[in-house]
């Protein structure tokens, strides 16, 4: 062993440039490697860390209307009890989330926060651990509440927390919760909201969920040990259904074109097309873990080359150690040991890399990723095993393959004559192959995701404001006296209330053409005040607004009043079948089966699309509202320049505005960026995959260039004797790296089209997939390509003629 770390030293002092440029190719792609897979890890592991999570199971339902097919992962809050009573000791638990405003011991200021009232069985499902209190027992009262350790610590700070008392206020409702139980802290990649955990109140009106068949407002989980128990579940959980629905009116085709669905629990992070709700995607996930990959075997292709090519300066040190009765076996055993040297090194050098990437990268996309040794470390040891015995096995075989007359006679070093030159050329070729792929991909991505932060949305998003896109009984009490005095403030130019748009919790409508039943499709029904389309900034196409002063444009509550004529969008106006907004204006469609279901349409608005911009804007219709909306979302606009202004005095306004809730206002463009971080985040991560897949062709490329140079000096002296100029040196020794990058662009652009095309099918709202990203990211390879030549071997170039001839 010291013999191999002195033979080590040797190397490394002798050829610092070789061993330097291996080290850092090397580290460079186990940092890539470990960080990418740490994101990948977290990314892909939601909700895996659960004790029994492979038993876990979500209840969920494909509705199908006529063609139309609508994915929801809540249900009824009153399936679970019916299937229960049929399935005697099933583990099941209901979830209902609800934001509210959580104080101290009746305090008056609280802060909002997100609770979750749970079944008492909800610990019995969700394993978690206490680091005070016990899940067996911590729900069982009705006052009874659960905190995070977080959560334990912001309200309590030091002190336990264990017997306080929280009030928690939402929707009119106060109630005194006492605390049972503190949860031990647990991985973030979860959607299981467990920050507060309440019992479901007893009284239905205090529910976050109405306790009606028609509403899908409850997250349902199920404990299925044994795979059989899925089918025989679902069998009785879909004839409770249809069972409890048969008697009722009007929902004979609800019942038959609902199916239910088992989804286990590690499968529910993405949908049906590989995207999270908080705009995260599988494909890119598993890009991005491909690229990490990709950086390792590029760094080892990078140290085969520098390798070979160094291995051909020690070919006379070979033949002298086998002079000296070195076996071949031995040789071989000996350069294998000093690559794992210096993979080990590359290894602590790619971990301290690691360190300092992690949370530059956990601030620039959000995503909360740790460095886990426990994993981290037995994943770079096999790495660090990887590249010493892979990587470092040709060059080992090839070293100990030399025969020492030959060499020992020879007055140059062997050059492994056409066979290696043009393998050295098809390993610079292969890195370039995975750089251009990534930099092509990385041009796509990047180019998407500055279209969706910069698309038209249908409206005017700038100095617009929304205070509250929360529901809450007591501001949609308040709303006329809120708007009322939000238009008086100075630099204010409107302000409205509507209900269920932007927030996610839209009603949902099925509307035909007339008398086409059978082309009938789902649409969001949003509720708005006379002030709304001016709020928002959308633009009216054709036909006129709705008028509180015409009768028949109002929907009103209280008097069971029903609006007949209606605005809709442009997508609903195709969908109906008209040719466009002009055609659509004073033309009926129906919306049930009853004479006053019968909607005459008296304007058609610009499509609105939605905040993250991945989808195309879906069918709306919009009913002007008298007064109460069910759940309101405020929003004002201010002039240009006006709202810092506004700002100021809102907050000054706001404890006696809507007093009790927290001052949050958040402008459209802010959530927009929010909406789209996630598309920008992932976008900078391909930058940095391409640019270390990039960066380290170079170094490979850089060390051949050192090595042809060393090898051609003779010849270029020869060549100037005969009067070349340095310019048709460095042509010459620029066309000979040019080519395999040139190659490797013929190869990498059906690669980076494969994954670019299916890449952008994952959005409707999408890129042109035009040549200019393959024309670019190939002329950029090229001129780094040249520059690191050009670097290596314009000394070699302008050299005299006798200096070059008197180097052999």
């Amino acid at each position: 062993m010291p013999s191999l770390f002195s033979d080590f030293w040797r190397l490394v002092t002798r050829y610092r440039l070789y061993t330097a440029l291996n080290v850092i190719g090397l580290a460079l792609g186990i940092a890539t490697f470990l960080t990418l897979a740490l994101v990948a890890r977290y990314e892909l592991g939601w909700e895996r860390w659960y004790p029994g999570a492979s038993s876990i199971y979500q209840l969920q339902a494909d509705i199908r209307l006529n063609g139309s097919t609508m994915h929801a992962e809540s249900l009824t809050p009153l399936l679970l009890p019916g299937v229960k009573a049929r399935i005697p000791g099933l583990v099941a638990a209901r979830l209902e989330a609800a934001k509210a405003n959580v104080a101290i011991d009746g305090s008056h200021t609280g802060q909002e926060e997100v609770v979750t009232f749970a079944d008492p069985s909800f610990f019995d499902v969700f394993r978690l651990g206490f680091q005070n209190g016990d899940g067996d027992t911590a729900l069982r009262g009705t006052s009874n509440i659960v905190l995070s350790d977080s959560m334990a610590r912001k309200y309590f700070g030091g002190t336990s927390a264990m017997g306080k008392i929280l009030t928690v206020r939402r929707e009119g409702h106060t109630r005194n919760y006492v605390v049972t139980g503190v949860l031990a802290p647990h991985p973030s990649n979860t959607k299981i909201q467990s920050e507060f955990v309440l019992p479901l109140p007893e009284v239905a009106a205090e529910r976050p969920c109405a306790e009606q068949w028609g509403y899908f407002c409850a997250e349902t989980y199920v404990v299925l040990p044994h795979p059989g128990d899925v089918s025989s579940f679902s069998s009785t959980a879909h004839d409770v259904f249809t069972t409890s629905l048969s008697g009722q009116k009007g929902t004979g085709n609800f019942a038959s074109g609902t199916k239910l669905i088992l989804d286990p629990l590690q499968a529910t992070r993405f949908d049906r097309e590989g995207r999270a709700a908080d705009g995260s995607s599988r494909g890119a996930i598993v890009a991005l873990a491909i690229i990490g990959g990709l950086a390792v075997l590029a760094a080892a292709l990078n140290y085969v080359n520098l390798a070979t090519a160094q291995a051909l300066g020690r070919a006379r040190e070979i033949a002298v150690r086998k002079v000296l009765g070195a076996s071949r076996g031995r040789l071989i055993m000996r350069f294998l040991g000093e690559a794992q040297v210096l993979a080990f090194f590359a290894g602590l050098l790619g971990l301290a890399l690691t360190e300092l990437a992690v949370p530059f990268m956990a601030s620039l996309s959000g995503w909360p990723v740790e460095i886990d040794y426990r994993w981290s470390l037995p994943v770079l040891f096999g790495v660090v095993l990887f590249l010493g015995g892979a990587a470092g096995a040709y060059p080992a075989f090839l070293l100990s393959s030399f025969a020492p007359a030959p060499v020992l006679a020879a007055s140059r070093m062997p050059a492994q004559g056409r066979f290696g030159s043009r393998l050295r050329m098809v390993l610079v070729g292969s890195q370039f192959v995975f750089a251009t792929t990534v930099g092509i991909c990385t041009l796509v991505v990047n180019a998407q995701a500055l279209h969706l932060r910069d698309i038209s949305r249908g409206m005017n998003v700038r100095d617009l404001l929304l205070l509250s896109t929360d529901r809450h009984d007591e501001t949609d009490n308040r709303a006329p006296e809120i708007l009322d005095r939000l238009r008086a403030m100075p630099g204010v130019e409107a302000a409205s209330a509507s209900a269920g748009w932007l927030d996610g919790a839209h009603e949902v409508r099925t509307i035909a053409p007339v008398g086409k039943s059978d082309a009938s499709f789902i649409v969001t029904a949003s509720s708005v005040d006379g002030g709304f389309f001016q709020t928002y900034g959308i633009p009216l196409l054709a036909g006129r607004l709705p008028d509180f002063r015409r009768g028949e444009d109002v929907e009103r509550s209280e008097r069971h009043q029903i609006a007949r004529n209606i605005v809709i969008n442009l997508t609903a106006a195709h969908r109906l079948g008209f040719r466009d907004a002009r055609s659509a204006v004073g033309q009926t469609f129906s919306s049930g089966n009853q004479p006053e279901d019968l909607k005459t349409i008296i304007g058609v608005v610009a499509d609105v699309t939605d905040i993250n911009g991945h989808f195309a804007p879906s069918p709306t219709v919009y009913i002007l509202h008298d007064s109460r909306f069910g759940g309101v979302v405020i929003a004002m606009r201010t002039a240009h320049g006006a709202l810092p202004g506004v700002l100021s005095q809102l907050r000054t306004e706001w404890p006696t505005l809507m007093q009790g809730f927290p001052f949050a206002p958040i402008a459209m463009t802010s959530m927009i960026d929010e909406a789209t971080r996630e598309d920008v985040a992932r976008g900078k991560l391909f930058a940095i995959g391409a640019g270390v897949a990039i960066a380290i062709a170079c170094l490979g490329l850089y060390g051949l260039a050192a090595f042809n140079a060393e090898r051609r000096m003779h010849e270029v002296g020869i060549r100037k004797t005969l009067g070349a100029t340095t310019g048709q040196i460095m042509r010459l020794m620029l066309a000979q790296f040019l080519r395999p990058v040139l190659y490797a662009s013929l190869i990498a652009w059906p690669l980076a089209w494969v994954f670019a095309r299916t890449w952008l099918a994952g959005f409707e709202n999408r890129i042109a997939l035009t040549p200019l990203y393959f024309v670019l990211t190939t002329l950029l390879a090229a001129a780094l390509c040249a520059l690191t030549v050009f670097g290596r071997t314009i000394g070699l170039a302008r050299a005299e003629p006798s200096r070059a001839l008197r180097a052999e």
